[in-house]
């Protein structure tokens, strides 16, 4: 819709780079500014952040490239253009999570703890990106005849132009905001459960808005019925449920 939001320099500033660089800062300044009262040194926040951004990125790039490799095996050269759209967020989580992981262990942290603290600040980091996937026209939505329906111009190269679609970007930037919220408000029982909450909310939004979305390449684990992120979200609601069970009844 607004792929290049200006230039400088003779520089594209394109939409989908600006706000997925814009949803990781505010995501860890959010983060940073929480640490103290988590009882973690924010110096070490800091070092998980750019852990998150280095894998997230590369995870994200690597899975997007996994699942539209017919775009990308004629043109190699492509895959590294990150900004101009073309992550997937499940497969930059599962990769920032394992970093987290090794990060914690070397450092003597508790991976737990330190995922509580970033628990309600990923989902505004991703709100912001998915407002860069409308203006990039990625991750668009099915046909749809509701008045907020979004059609995107001539000359759109990925979404199709002039076919009002379902803005599955906004739906998503609206729940993940509402998560946010509902993680950072609530009391904490015990140190896993805001981790263990977001795995059992964010998931099934997605899980919902997946029936919703549009852009057929995308993949599937089971031919044209179960997409790769609707497998993936079922799995993480199952890790979500084994994490609270797990770990309901301890200290925080």
């Amino acid at each position: 819709m607004f792929p290049e939001l200006f230039q400088l320099g003779g520089v594209t500033f394109h939409t989908y780079g600006v706000l997925f660089g814009g949803g990781v800062l505010v995501a860890a300044l959010g983060a940073a500014w929480s640490s103290r009262r988590e009882g973690i040194d924010p110096d070490d926040t800091w070092s998980v952040v750019l852990v998150i951004f280095a894998l997230g990125v590369l995870g994200g790039r690597l899975e997007f490239v996994r699942t539209h490799w017919a775009d990308f095996s004629g043109n190699l050269a492509a895959i590294p253009r990150v900004s101009d759209g073309g992550m997937v967020y499940y497969g930059g989580f599962v990769a920032s999570l394992l970093g987290i992981a090794g990060f914690c262990k070397l450092r003597g942290l508790s991976p737990l703890a330190m995922l509580d603290l970033l628990s309600p600040w990923l989902p505004v980091g991703l709100a912001l990106g998915r407002v860069g996937c409308l203006g990039a026209g990625c991750c668009y939505g099915g046909p749809s005849s509701l008045p907020w329906a979004v059609t995107f111009p001539e000359g759109s190269r990925i979404a199709p132009p002039g076919v009002p679609l379902h803005p599955t970007q906004i739906y998503e930037s609206i729940y993940c905001l509402f998560i946010a919220a509902f993680l950072y408000f609530r009391p904490r029982a015990f140190t896993g459960q805001r981790f263990a909450l977001l795995l059992l909310t964010y998931p099934v939004a997605r899980l919902l808005n997946e029936l919703l979305r549009g852009d057929p390449a995308r993949g599937y684990v089971i031919g044209g019925l179960v997409t790769n992120a609707q497998a993936t979200s079922m799995l993480l609601v199952a890790g979500g449920a084994a994490i609270y069970w797990r770990f309901r009844g301890t200290a925080r």
